[in-house]
């Protein structure tokens, strides 16, 4: 009797183990993985960045795993000249772009981000056409001086509203380098025209001819944005 009862604690015991096996693995994977996993904290990182808008810098600050902002600045300078052989007139175009940004991310996926935010926008472009040659008219020898020179000053909006998608992370939650890849756009709306001239041409200048550029440049009320981002945390 004593031998039996004493079998039958030993398999009781077998049995309570079997039992509390698998709740015993979970348990310490469970803390495993608890383990595994860093807690965040928000930190900030300045940005490098080059796409079509220039070259800028952003300070970027993290508040969640989900969630960041960047403050920065974009600014390039285009110049280009052609002489015109069959008008006979000296072009000079130069091409401003350059913002103050205030852009906001959000992170749907781990490394893909929606991102929301303005410009204020201070691109303009500038068009500039000077004679090359003297004019002859019957005994009238008229200068290049003397007829003029003319300038187109094309300006967008100066609050744009942007949003773009973007993979990679402007701010490593763990890493000192990040990299971020961006598309978007920005919205700056139909473009403003102020034309003036100088000598004979000066009546080129005029309130119909601006209004005629500004109807040809109102479909062009959409700017698009690659930007390529390299990113260091700092704190």
């Amino acid at each position: 009797m004593k031998n039996k009862k004493t079998i039958q604690i030993i398999l009781l015991s077998l049995f309570i183990s079997l039992i509390s096996l698998p709740y015993s693995l979970y348990s310490q994977e469970g803390e495993v993985e608890v383990t595994n996993v860093s807690e965040f904290s928000p930190g900030w990182a300045i940005g490098v960045k080059l796409g079509s808008f220039g070259a800028g810098l952003e300070l970027v600050k993290s508040f969640s795993r989900s969630f960041s902002i960047r403050a920065g600045g974009n600014y390039t300078n285009i110049k280009y000249n052609k002489t015109y052989e069959d008008l006979e007139v000296d072009g000079e175009a130069k091409i401003k772009l350059g913002a103050i940004t205030l852009l906001g991310d959000w992170f749907f996926a781990n490394k893909i981000h929606l991102t929301a935010g303005v410009y204020y926008n201070f691109s303009e472009e500038i068009i500039k056409g000077t004679p090359t040659k003297s004019y002859t008219i019957g005994k009238l020898h008229i200068p290049p001086d003397e007829i003029g020179k003319l300038e187109i000053v094309i300006t967008p909006n100066k609050i744009c509203p942007y949003l773009g998608i973007g993979f990679g992370k402007p701010i490593s939650d763990s890493k000192v380098v990040s990299f971020n890849f961006e598309i978007g756009a920005i919205y700056w709306g139909s473009p403003s025209t102020d034309m003036t001239a100088t000598g004979m041409i000066t009546p080129t200048a005029s309130k119909e001819q601006e209004k005629i550029i500004d109807d040809n440049m109102s479909d062009f009320s959409i700017y698009p944005i690659i930007t390529f981002q390299l990113s260091f945390k700092i704190l």
